[in-house]
């Protein structure tokens, strides 16, 4: 098995989402094609996952249920007063969020406790580290080796800081991952990670730049993609032979249009073949990204188009994917499938429209049909305790990470309120609070 972030040996479970794509909509990253990416004054509201667009609420009693993912799910709910949440990881049995704040990005671990008279345990936080530079970029979360290790650029430095479960994040020291003189790394990095090493790609100037570190977090190697300057890496995917990074250039001032291509890499990070290019897409649509076997799955709207496309993307290039996707808000692999999570329209509950998601098989076989034949996709379901768990409001944002879900809703009254869902492929019994 491989992919994204593990060796060939690890087990499906494994395979399951993990930002080295950053965060959920690794594409909208900064556009600037000769000037360096400006540091945040405010973070801005997370972009809305999916094409939400008004329709009628239907009630719960007139949709048939859909069968339930045969999986055990345990759900983190975590309300906290934040800008956004976004990214998640656990760590044993901690769990790290990547929190915006109106002084920086946070790191914020949790720990489940359970108090006397309480029937389940509820996430009780452990500690937090405020990352304070102002021109620090939204931590990456990413396992390499046995860590897991918070990443990402600030002051022109590529920095981590390996989070363990014994010490606390106030405590832990920031190790300077890669540095230059002028200062010039930014953008958030893009890791994958296999066989327990990982390449990391960011911007050095105007020049696209991936670096290759061993478990350790030393040094193996550096390769500065000097035919691809004024591009931006946009999603970066472990493969059997190395590595399959996409780059971007915006092709209008507002980037509202952008013409991506694909690189495949070796394990240094290393150019290997020809540059394929994908379609021109619309850059303020939402976009997403799903891992696979051999490279990945990229969600977006091409321009002209009227509903969004799929394309599967690996070292040989893309090839575009049958089905509509207009709905697909991101999606994981399990149990040696690929699911997307897409918006289930709209239903009534207790005399209120609420949101809630589908699951769907994700098949890479173009469809052989006779004119006018439909196939019929059979979805599934979160099991009805961890559906009604989820958060209700149409305007919420999704990642994943491992075997973490993140579903969490924008900031109200200065506070934001998410759920993350630990899956795993233990029977219930086996996991406390498992559904």
């Amino acid at each position: 098995m491989k992919h994204l972030s593990h060796s060939a040996a690890t087990t499906a479970l494994h395979r399951l989402w993990r930002p080295a794509f950053t965060s959920l909509l690794a594409i909208s990253i900064g556009c600037q094609d000769d000037a360096p990416l400006p540091p945040p004054e405010a973070p801005a509201p997370a972009p809305p996952i999916g094409e939400v667009t008004p329709e009628e609420a239907v009630d719960d009693a007139a949709l048939p249920a859909l069968p339930a993912i045969e999986a055990t799910l345990v759900a983190w709910n975590i309300e906290l007063e934040a800008f956004s949440i976004d990214a998640a990881a656990f760590d044993g049995d901690l769990l790290v969020l990547v929190v915006a704040t109106a002084t920086g990005p946070m790191l914020v671990r949790y720990e489940q406790t359970q108090g006397p008279g309480e029937a389940e345990p509820n996430p009780k936080e452990r500690d937090r580290r405020l990352l304070e530079r102002d021109d620090t970029t939204p931590p990456t979360l990413v396992r390499i080796g046995p860590s897991l290790v918070a990443m990402w650029t600030a002051s022109g430095r590529l920095e981590a800081l390996v989070i363990d479960a014994k010490t606390p994040l106030d405590s832990t020291a920031v190790k300077v991952l890669a540095a230059e003189e002028g200062g010039t790394f930014q953008g958030v990095p893009l890791v994958a990670e296999r066989e327990d090493e990982a390449l990391v790609c960011v911007r050095d100037g105007t020049t696209p730049l991936c670096i290759a570190f061993d478990a350790r977090l030393e040094t193996q190697g550096l390769f500065a993609l000097e035919r691809r300057k004024n591009e931006i890496p946009e999603l970066l995917a472990a493969t059997d032979d190395g590595f399959v990074l996409v780059v971007g250039r915006c092709r209008s001032e507002s980037c509202g249009r952008k013409t991506l291509e694909v690189l495949a890499l070796d394990a240094s990070g290393k150019p290997t073949g020809k540059a394929r290019s994908l379609p021109e897409i619309q850059g303020g649509r939402a976009s997403s990204a799903i891992p696979t076997d051999d490279g990945l799955v990229l969600i977006a709207r091409r321009v002209g188009a009227g509903e969004h496309s799929a394309w599967h993307v690996t070292p040989d290039g893309a090839t575009e994917l049958d089905g509509r996707f207009s709905r697909a808000v991101g999606g994981f692999a399990f149990d040696d499938r690929t699911l997307l999570v897409e918006r289930a329209h709209l239903r009534m509950r207790k005399g209120f429209p609420v949101a809630g998601f589908n699951l769907r098989p994700l098949s890479f076989e173009r469809r052989k049909t006779r004119f006018h034949e439909k196939k019929k996709v059979t979805r599934e379901s979160f099991p009805e305790a961890i559906a009604k768990a989820l958060p209700t409001a149409v305007d919420q944002t999704f990642a994943v990470n491992e075997d973490a879900l993140l579903f969490a809703t924008p900031r109200v009254k200065g506070k934001v309120r998410a759920t993350v869902l630990r899956l795993s492929e233990e029977p219930p019994s086996e996991r406390p609070g498992g559904t």
